[in-house]
């Protein structure tokens, strides 16, 4: 057993020890619930940064025997670390002594409180909110020339596109040429589930993710309705019928109830960098933790 593992596996029979204490009455703290929280999620994080080898590189599937240098290579990638710094953020917009409708950032017509932020703690789901201001850094980023052109509707517009159809969502994109793009970025909500439906008008393909493996062909229809009346109203040569509708398989897939938005958001993610989706369930946390600081600083981390 490695020096690391061993640390780690006392780390957590302490960490355990504490806790059952804690919860027998034996042993009395002066720490706020809040802190005892933060620090069981901070324990989690440990865990996944320790796992990992040096710099933060994680190697999600070792390479195939044999394999050269340039492939081995492929399989490794690299997750930024949290620091005291970005933490700091975090446990300010965490702390519940302070008042939740206080607003942390403003940008892209969204205002973003402590209440919003908290959808991203713990095992939350996410909000409309943190949904919609995710996706705009997402826009935002890509207008530089270094990566595809994004455009992403709020999460208004689907449920409008079903209620009203297209005659209510045609002023939307007044001023924006869709078939310029690169990716349509479409996020939907049935029920209590997250998942995301997206355009490629230059591949003339519409696709659905989802992180319990479904596919919604009902959504993929009314898109396809959808990018051929805009392209009608567009007064451009648009047939959607012939395009190809995709339920997107093997790709991330959640082990929980309430992670869909996370899952949802990394999709987005990387499919705006055209990256492949090498997450897992286990990086939720760390990721929860990033999108926090991602927002509350209104920059994306760089990859």
């Amino acid at each position: 057993m490695s020096k690391l593992s061993e640390r780690n596996r006392r780390r957590h029979c302490l960490w355990t020890k504490q806790q059952e204490a804690l919860r027998a009455g034996h042993v009395r703290t002066r720490e706020p619930r809040r802190l005892l929280r933060l620090r069981s999620w901070e324990s989690d994080l440990e865990e996944l940064r320790t796992d990992r080898l040096p710099l933060e590189t994680v190697n999600r599937n070792p390479p195939a025997k044999g394999a050269t240098k340039k492939e081995e290579t492929k399989v490794i990638r690299r997750l930024h670390k949290i620091t005291a710094e970005m933490q700091t953020f975090i446990d300010y917009a965490l702390d519940n002594c302070l008042d939740d409708d206080q607003v942390l950032c403003n940008a892209f017509n969204i205002s973003i409180t402590r209440r919003d932020i908290k959808t991203l703690a713990d095992c939350n789901w996410l909000n409309d909110q943190i949904v919609n201001f995710y996706l705009s850094l997402i826009v935002e980023r890509s207008q530089s020339d270094e990566w595809p052109k994004v455009y992403a509707f709020n999460t208004l517009f689907y449920p409008k596109l079903t209620s009203s159809g297209y005659a209510a969502l045609e002023r939307w994109t007044k001023a924006v040429d869709l078939f310029q793009k690169d990716v349509i970025l479409i996020p939907v909500h049935s029920g209590f589930h997250w998942s995301l439906a997206t355009i490629f008008p230059q591949e003339k393909t519409i696709q659905y993710y989802d992180s319990q493996g479904r596919t919604d062909m009902e959504c993929l229809n009314n898109l396809k309705m959808y990018i051929e009346a805009e392209g009608k109203a567009k007064k451009k040569n648009v047939k959607a019928r012939q395009w190809k509708l995709e339920g997107v398989e093997n790709i991330p897939q959640q082990v929980n109830f309430y992670d869909c938005g996370m899952f949802t958001l990394q999709y987005a993610e990387h499919i705006s960098r055209k990256c492949k989706m090498n997450f897992k369930q286990k990086d939720m946390p760390y990721y929860r933790r990033r999108m926090m600081y991602e927002i509350l600083t209104k920059t994306l981390i760089s990859p």
